[in-house]
């Protein structure tokens, strides 16, 4: 009786490069920094500060790019910032309680840049009522 040896057959080079790809395409991914695959600069910036009477700094205004869903609120100095804001113009409202609501029109961000607004809120007027 004769041995036979089944040897099994190699796989290609080809097909070996093959399997590897999508385990290299990963790795190559992995490595890659988040900006480099989306292009960060095709959105614009807004940041600035509001401000109250004797430019004291508001925190916890709300600032809304009107008509995107975009909004932030200030910190403790009164500053706040929104990224990834498509270019294009807007209007952008400032408000605060116990403050007059303000509404910047044609603010303009554009790709790659940020646009610069400070806002002053003032106190809203109490009504004066005379009891006789």
């Amino acid at each position: 009786m004769r041995n036979r040896t089944i040897q099994a057959a190699r796989p290609s080079a080809l097909a070996t490069g093959v399997a590897r790809l999508p385990v290299l395409v990963a790795v190559v991914l992995l490595t890659l920094k988040p900006g480099a695959l989306w292009p960060q600069g095709a959105m614009g910036r807004i940041a600035g500060s509001v401000l109250g009477p004797g430019d004291r700094p508001l925190e916890g205004a709300e600032v809304v790019v009107v008509g995107t869903g975009l909004a932030a609120q200030t910190d403790a100095d009164g500053s706040f910032f929104l990224n990834a804001v498509p270019p294009g113009t807007y209007a952008l409202r400032a408000s605060y309680p116990g403050r007059q609501p303000v509404e910047l029109h044609e603010v303009r961000v554009r790709s790659g840049e940020t646009t610069r607004l400070d806002v002053t809120l003032a106190i809203t007027p109490t009504p004066s009522v005379l009891v006789i």
